[in-house]
């Protein structure tokens, strides 16, 4: 079982010179939280990081995550560089070997959201290809007229999930999905998948998830990942 961290955003919505993963936030930045969560599972056979090329901030991790590889094969999007960093994977592990995808952005993800998911992905029946972490909509949805302003219909709420990381598949199976499908319409794991006719199971998270996009979000990170650290004292 692998894990891959996509980290080679440059967080253009985010608005700043210095890339999301990399700021601080209760004394680490975005990406060291995710790195040490993933580490502390004590599940793994590898945990990778894809990055972009030019990324001069990855060198501050190599020397104090010696047991992380850094992978600098970041595309010119997200699911291009998920696929170039699998293609690096395959090489040295098996095709059956399981790999979770996640969002370095998604610092806030709880260890019991993760041993679930690995819980009930491997427990599933055959015919279930993998799963991914979710919420469930509490919103009511509004569908907009023509991508307009205009409400066009009200969803139903029960059927929606919001789709977040990790996301758990065979190494072989999603490296195959993502070359059979146009990356365009990809907008995460489990729509290649989907798009190749595979079918996914959801679990439901317990605890925030959320991906930091906007520098407000920082915050709100800051003020869940702090008052984990109060709890655990």
């Amino acid at each position: 079982m692998h894990v891959l961290i996509a980290a080679a955003g440059s967080g253009s919505r985010f608005g700043s010179e210095l890339p999301k993963q990399h700021n601080q936030l209760a004394g680490k930045t975005v990406l060291e939280w995710m790195l040490e969560l993933f580490l502390s599972a004590n599940k793994f056979k590898s945990l990778n990081v894809i990055h972009a090329p030019n990324d001069t901030y990855i060198r501050n991790y190599k020397s104090k995550y010696p047991q992380v590889n850094f992978i600098a094969v970041g595309g010119a999007s997200r699911a291009e560089s998920v696929l170039n960093g699998l293609n690096v994977l395959q090489t040295f592990n098996q095709p059956h070997d399981w790999v979770l995808v996640h969002d370095a952005a998604r610092c806030c993800l709880d260890l019991a959201d993760l041993k679930n998911l690995i819980k009930q992905v491997e427990s599933s029946p055959a015919a279930v290809s993998g799963g991914i972490l979710a919420s469930i909509a509490t919103d009511t949805l509004k569908l907009s007229l023509n991508n307009s302003a205009l409400i066009a219909k009200t969803l139903d709420r029960r059927q929606i999930y919001l789709a977040q990381t990790p996301q758990m598949f065979k190494l072989a199976d999603l490296i195959h999905a993502l070359n059979s499908v146009d990356l365009k319409q990809v907008t995460d794991e489990a729509s290649a998948m989907e798009l190749v006719g595979k079918t996914v199971c959801l679990v439901e998270t317990k605890f925030p998830n959320f991906k930091i996009t906007y520098p407000h979000e920082l915050k709100l990170a800051e003020f869940l990942l702090n008052k984990r650290l109060e709890e655990s004292r």
